[in-house]
C-alpha cells in the first residue's frame, strides 16, 4: 500500500509540515482512490445550498464555480430612434380632427403667437429675395388666410385661422365655426401683416411645412408681396 503514488509524503526535510498522509479509507485494494465524487458533491450542494429549493440529484450534472464568476456588461449600442411614416400617422388616426367641438375663438391666441412669429421671420430678411425664401420656410399654422383666387369658385373668399396645414390642403376654421378644407393646387391664398398684404401661390406650395424648412426653395414665386 506504501508504493501507491498517492501515499507519497512530504520530504523529511521538511519539517513542521502541515501535510499528512492521505487516509487509507479513500483506497481499494489496487491502491487507487475510489469514487468519492458523488458524495463529495452532494455534500458541497448541501453547504452551499437551501436544500429546500434545489434537487440535488438533478443539479449534480451541473457545475458550481467556488468563486463568482464576473460578467461582462454588454455595451448597449444607441440606436437612432425611427420616425413615424406619413402612412403610419394616418393609420393611427393623428390627423382626424373632431370638428363638431371647435370654435373659432379658441384659435385667436393661436393666431396671435402666429402674428409674433412673423414679426421675427420678415425683421431677420435683409432684403426681398431673403424675405421670399423666410416666407416659403414659414410655417402657417395660426395665419388668417383669405381665398383670392380659385378654379373652383366656392372657395373662392373663404378666410379662416389655418388649424392644419397638409401637403396638398389648408384647414381652415371660419368665423362662424365651420372648418374648410381648402386645397391648394390651383388655388391662391393671401394674408395681411403689418398693413402689407402677401399672396400664397398654392401651386408652388404643394409640401409640407417641415419639407420646405429643410433647404433653399426654388426660384418659382411662391409668396408675393
Amino acid at each position: 500500500m506504501s508504493d501507491s503514488p498517492f501515499l507519497k509524503t512530504v520530504d523529511e526535510s521538511v519539517t513542521g509540515s502541515v501535510f499528512k498522509d492521505l487516509p487509507l479509507s479513500i483506497f481499494n485494494q489496487d491502491g487507487i482512490l475510489k469514487d468519492v465524487s458523488n458524495k463529495f458533491v452532494s455534500t458541497f450542494l448541501k453547504n452551499r445550498v437551501d436544500s429546500r429549493l434545489l434537487n440535488l440529484k438533478e443539479l449534480s450534472k451541473y457545475s458550481f464555480p467556488l468563486e463568482q464568476i464576473r460578467v461582462k456588461k454588454k455595451k448597449c449600442s444607441k440606436k437612432r430612434q425611427q420616425l413615424l411614416s406619413v402612412s403610419e400617422k394616418k393609420q393611427l388616426g393623428l390627423f382626424k380632427i373632431n370638428t363638431k367641438k371647435l370654435k373659432f375663438d379658441d384659435f385667436v391666441p393661436i393666431h396671435n403667437l402666429w402674428v409674433q412669429y412673423m414679426d421675427e421671420v420678415i425683421q431677420e430678411s435683409s432684403d426681398s429675395s431673403q424675405l421670399h425664401q423666410k416666407l416659403m420656410k414659414a410655417d402657417y399654422h395660426g395665419c388668417f388666410l383669405v381665398v383670392c383666387a380659385a378654379r373652383c369658385s366656392p372657395y373662392l373668399g373663404v378666410s379662416g385661422i389655418v388649424m392644419q396645414e397638409t401637403r396638398n390642403t389648408f384647414k381652415l376654421i371660419t368665423g362662424n365655426n365651420r372648418v374648410k378644407t381648402i386645397p391648394k393646387k390651383n388655388t391662391n391664398f393671401a394674408f395681411q401683416h403689418n398693413g402689407k398684404f402677401y399672396k400664397i401661390v398654392g401651386n408652388n406650395f404643394q409640401s409640407l411645412s417641415y419639407e420646405r424648412a429643410k433647404g433653399k426653395q426654388k426660384q418659382a414665386k411662391s409668396v408675393d408681396v
